[in-house]
């Protein structure tokens, strides 16, 4: 069985390669290149905040249940269970998950790509309406209700008022969101939250923000080495001649264009784990460095290394306990703005305050 793989693994060599090559393409390309990379290594790391220890917790979590989705039976699924954590249901339909209920908190774990299915799901690249929004047709199709029978009726029974936390690795974190967007989930329930690890960019053209979704946390952790969440939505990296190789697609090339107008929604969560700290940079950075590919130049890693659910979860074992909850220089400069807007003007409803 292919496991852990990547949602564009048919091309990873091939991507792999040409990342480490940018600097042989054209003077631009390459001083683009050097620009991201300098940014990256002069210290953008510091205008981010890292996370708390329990935020770090939460993830270790997070991680290992999306590890155990790639396992084949629901027995072993169950064993695996983190303590307190029990079976609700499972499907192996066009989309494998489980489900899994701790107190009033329910988990639905999306697996990410791990057969052929799901390798045509991510490269079914060209854009589909589900609900509302306009998604990537394989993540929208995956998560389609024709599809999925048993996961309609699980998601049916789910008991009034608990709380939803959706995730999954690489596609199955793509689908999570997915699913979420496609408007399928009951009414009646507590907080919504997503969890993508990993994953590619599912939206096109213009995303919805978390609270339009009606989510009040969709985040996205990535390992700093990472391609897969930086290929989607991004000129600089061109997979279109990749997916033109599978005729069964019938990709046309006035389409291709389309690969860079997917986009994350307005108010997601970035975590990423780089050397021994969980940055949460802005999101005034998050395409402009941290999800931008040439952040990879010069890395000695297959870049598809650390897309593994192994690396995650090594990723998040080495983390520095010292480098936890620390404010970075952007949120820095923001609290001193605050303090001293609320210094020099007190009563915010006075004239001329901001």
């Amino acid at each position: 069985m292919l496991r852990c793989l990547g949602c564009f693994a048919l091309a990873s060599l091939d991507l792999a390669q040409e990342i480490r090559e940018t600097r042989e393409s054209s003077w631009a390309d390459a001083a683009v290149e050097w620009i991201g990379d300098f940014a990256l290594r002069a210290g953008s790391d510091r205008l981010a905040a890292t996370a708390a220890a329990e935020e770090v917790a939460e993830l270790r979590e997070l991680v290992r249940l999306a590890q155990i989705a790639y396992e084949d039976d629901t027995d072993t699924v169950s064993s695996l269970l983190p303590d307190g954590l029990t079976l609700r249901d499972a499907g192996r339909e066009r989309a494998v998950w489980f489900m899994a209920q701790r107190r009033r908190t329910v988990f639905l774990v999306f697996r990410g790509t791990s057969e052929w299915k799901d390798i045509f799901a991510d490269m079914q690249v060209l854009p589909d309406l589900a609900g509302k929004h306009r998604l990537h047709g394989g993540f929208a199709s995956h998560v389609s209700k024709d599809g999925n029978p048993i996961l309609e009726a699980a998601l049916a029974a789910l008991p009034k008022g608990c709380e939803l936390h959706i995730l999954g690795h690489s596609l199955g974190g793509a689908v999570a969101l997915a699913l979420l967007a496609s408007g399928q989930l009951p009414r009646g329930l507590g907080h919504v939250d997503v969890t993508m690890i990993g994953s590619p960019k599912v939206f096109h053209g213009v995303a919805p923000s978390v609270r339009e979704l009606g989510a009040r946390r969709v985040k996205l952790l990535v390992n700093h080495g990472d391609i897969v969440p930086r290929l989607l939505g991004n000129e600089k990296v061109d997979v279109s001649r990749y997916l033109k190789q599978l005729r069964q697609l019938e990709i046309r090339d006035e389409d291709l264009p389309a690969l860079a107008d997917y986009c994350h929604p307005a108010g997601l969560e970035l975590v990423v784990l780089r050397g021994a700290a969980a940055l949460k940079p802005s999101p005034a950075f998050h395409d402009r460095i941290w999800l931008d590919p040439t952040a990879l130049a010069g890395t000695k890693r297959d870049p598809f290394t650390d897309h593994l659910m192994t690396e995650y979860m090594q990723s998040l074992d080495s983390l520095d306990p010292s480098r936890f909850g620390r404010s970075g220089l952007v949120q820095t400069l923001r609290d001193l703005g605050t303090v001293f807007s609320d210094e020099t003007c007190p009563d915010r409803s006075a004239r001329g305050c901001g």
